[in-house]
């Protein structure tokens, strides 16, 4: 891994974490919300058939699932790529200063020049990057 994209896989740890614990939290809450709304449904008397336990039990599971699969995608979306795009565009980053470095130099770059210019990068993604996010 580069040092670039480690700088911008360290930065997004955190924002990777609260989103994994709120995909979490998503999907409890849609199980109990789907669970709830049935027991209201069965309480006032709109759902008589014995059917309803098993189908309202499906239905959360099912609701709960897409709830933590847009979560994971969330968290997927969040690559090294995508991140240092939407600094270049949104945290007033230069246009091509972090993807750049996400490539291969080009042929006839100098190795040592490349690797000094993505080292400074790093060190600016690891220093601007938490507030910029």
């Amino acid at each position: 891994m580069r040092n670039t994209e480690r700088a911008l896989a360290d930065v997004a740890s955190p924002l990777r974490s609260r989103l994994v614990w709120l995909a979490g939290a998503g999907a409890l809450s849609a199980l109990a919300l789907v669970l709830t709304l049935a027991a209201w449904g069965a309480r006032a008397g709109l759902l008589r058939s014995p059917i309803w336990v098993p189908a309202a039990w499906f239905m959360a599971f099912a609701v709960s699932g897409v709830a933590a699969a847009f979560g994971g995608r969330a968290v997927r979306r969040l690559s090294a790529v995508r991140l240092a795009g939407r600094l270049e565009r949104e945290a007033d980053w230069r246009a091509g200063s972090l993807l750049a470095f996400l490539e291969p130099a080009a042929a006839g770059t100098s190795g040592s020049l490349h690797a000094f210019a993505a080292e400074r990068a790093a060190r600016e993604v690891a220093d601007r990057g938490p507030p910029a996010l």
